[in-house]
């Protein structure tokens, strides 16, 4: 589906960087303005971006959290927090 790649062109620009507007996310990912903005407000509703009051975008708090559960469903990284919580506690 089109609006798939769409959408992990947009996330993965802003991944990049910390904050960016919507004329340079646009530009990168080759979308006009308005495409790219209705992509970014669908991704702000459902918290996967937060815009800034200057209208920059960047990573969302429910973004943050998909992929910090997904790090923690991981033996290895699972593995490697226990021993530093662990090491912490020493």
């Amino acid at each position: 589906m089109q609006i798939i790649g769409r959408i992990t062109s947009v996330l993965e620009q802003i991944s990049r960087k910390e904050e960016l507007p919507l004329g340079e996310i646009a530009g990168a990912v080759g979308l006009k303005k308005t495409t790219a903005a209705n992509i970014l407000k669908a991704l702000c509703s459902a918290g996967l971006l937060k815009k800034s009051e200057s209208g920059k975008y960047s990573i969302g708090k429910t973004l943050v959290s998909l992929a910090r559960s997904s790090l923690e469903g991981d033996t290895i990284t699972g593995l490697a927090q226990d021993y530093a919580g662990a090491l912490c506690a020493i």
